[in-house]
């Protein structure tokens, strides 16, 4: 027999008996749903949580902090420990902070700001991205960039006291078009109960504002940013105005440094570098990776469940194939007496076990497939009854249930080899027939 005609056999005999064949492939189908669909839950809580996380920050940047243990200082966080972080392999770019409450004033309104000092180099690197105007050039001078709810913070002192994220529901100042000034007096514009005259006063500056931000939900919208030598240069000027002590090792250290690494891969490994180094690190990774390590668990678990189902549809196999021996134990002995080789006739029963399972499969993920959109596009009202929040988080969407395509294509070469196993005992029984026997048989 050529594989041609074992084919033909093949479907002839498994369409033979329509009613078990459909019913032994129905087995195949609700192990292939309850397979792939408890899966499919599992890949859709980790790619959302995955989603969410990269709406609170980029997944690639490390926050390094100084660590101070037990009181004592760590190891030194200025210009050296920026070029030592950069020789770190894999890392991309690094960017150092330096944070300074400063007041921002436009005509008679006000505002705590919290301003950044950093590389205008690198803003681009660390995912800023300018919704009105740009973002801030090595060459520009006393210019700063606002975050995306800065503008809220500005308040009339003489209606309203405020302090830091004190501010409207709507912008009294329009960043592009108003003009700005920036001072160290934290009080300006208001009444300072501390102030009994002799106090010098801080330098009010001219400022330019080169951009807004685009608002994300990282926190990058509550601060405005500086060139950080300029923001540095700002602070000395001011010590030396109000005869403060400038202390270099303060004004050259950093209050927090960014580093990005080339791909998310290098992450934990980067991380664990700069921790040896004997500095705290942060990063979003982190909690993702602990998040994919409960998500790894609940697929394994929703997946054995779903397994179980497979396997109760391989022992139908088994019974399908072995009852089909019993039936067709004549036409085997015919077979073998008319000189057909014993593999061809254990490649037939393999073949039709394999067929089940490919049938089972394939219209197992269709349903499989219709029943995630319909998760998908009901999970909220689902989600609302059972008193869960199931559907958007902020800008992202949310899914109960997400089949990528190599789920698919893994279910349904999971279930055709999980026909030919079911189906290995039996074809290797009829292989062993007697073809006397078999001939006599009625």
């Amino acid at each position: 027999m050529n594989k041609l005609d074992i084919i033909r056999l093949a479907l002839k005999n498994v369409w033979r008996r329509k009613t078990r064949t459909i019913l032994t492939v129905s087995g195949v189908v609700i192990g292939t749903v309850a397979i792939v669909v408890m899966m499919s839950i599992g890949i859709a809580l980790n790619t959302n949580f995955e989603n969410q996380a990269k709406s609170w920050g980029d997944l690639n940047v490390i926050t390094v902090y100084r660590n101070y243990n037990g009181g004592s200082e760590g190891p030194g966080f200025d210009a050296k420990t920026v070029a030592e972080f950069e020789e770190i392999d894999h890392v991309q770019s690094v960017m150092p902070y330096k944070n300074e409450y400063l007041k921002l004033v436009s005509g008679k309104y006000v505002a705590g700001v919290s301003i950044q000092g950093i590389d205008p180099a690198k803003m681009s690197d660390f995912g800023f991205e300018a919704e009105q105007g740009r973002l801030l050039e090595s060459t520009d001078k006393l210019t700063i960039v606002m975050g995306a709810e800065v503008p809220m913070q500005f308040y009339n002192p003489k209606k309203q006291s405020g302090g830091w994220g004190m501010g409207t529901a709507e912008a009294l100042v329009d960043p592009m078009n108003d003009k700005f000034r920036l001072t160290f007096d934290t009080s300006y514009g208001e009444k300072n109960i501390y102030d009994d005259g002799t106090q010098k006063k801080a330098k009010i500056y001219k400022i330019n504002v080169a951009g807004v931000l685009k608002n994300k939900q990282d926190g990058t919208g509550w601060y405005a940013y500086m060139d950080i030598n300029e923001l540095i240069n700002l602070k000395k000027e001011y010590y030396k105005m109000t005869d403060q002590k400038i202390n270099n090792d303060e004004f050259n250290s950093y209050d927090q440094i960014a580093v990005r690494a080339s791909d998310t891969k290098y992450v934990s490994e980067i991380q664990e570098q700069i921790d040896a180094l004997g500095y705290q690190t942060n990063s979003m990774m982190q909690y993702v990776e602990m998040q994919q390590e409960q998500a790894s668990m609940i697929q394994m678990i929703l997946g054995g469940i779903g397994a179980i189902s497979l396997l109760v549809a391989a022992i139908g196999i088994t019974n399908t194939m072995i009852m089909s021996i019993y039936e067709r134990t004549r036409e085997i002995g015919i077979m073998k007496v008319i000189g057909c080789k014993v593999s061809d006739i254990r490649s037939t029963f393999l073949l039709e076990a394999g067929m089940i399972g490919f049938l089972g499969g394939t219209v197992g993920i269709a349903l499989s497939y219709g029943l995630g959109a319909v998760m998908n596009k009901f999970g909220t009202q689902i989600g609302s009854a059972l008193g869960m929040s199931i559907g958007s988080m902020g800008d992202t969407q949310t899914y109960i249930s997400i089949i990528p395509f190599w789920l698919a294509l893994a279910a349904v070469a999971f279930a055709i080899v999980i026909g030919l196993v079911a189906g290995f005992y039996p074809a290797l029984r009829a292989t062993r027939l007697s073809a006397l026997d078999a001939i006599k048989s009625e």
